[in-house]
């Protein structure tokens, strides 16, 4: 019995082991391509939207794109920062 269960963990390590792609350090994050990390993923549809609104012309340049993010980003920073120290409304 303690050699089937002792197999049955060895073989669950080795299938989860080699199940998938390794895990993409955070540094490496934006420079991996596309579809390997979920912040690329983000960014693209920040993009969309940007693109959609108006806000980046369809044809800006990489650096244009990622300043507009960036304002984008701490733009909403800001806003989830004031809402956590908006006091709780009173209930009546």
């Amino acid at each position: 019995m303690k050699t089937i269960l002792t197999s049955i963990i060895l073989i669950s390590f080795i299938a989860t082991s080699y199940a998938g792609d390794p895990p993409v350090p955070a540094a490496a994050a934006k420079t991996s391509p596309a579809g390997s990390s979920p912040v690329v993923v983000q960014d693209d549809r920040i993009v969309e939207m940007l693109k959609k609104s108006g806000k980046i012309s369809p044809d800006a340049s990489k650096e244009d794109i990622q300043q507009a993010i960036q304002q984008y980003l701490e733009k909403r920073a800001k806003l989830n920062q004031a809402r956590k120290n908006k006091p709780p409304k009173k209930s009546p």
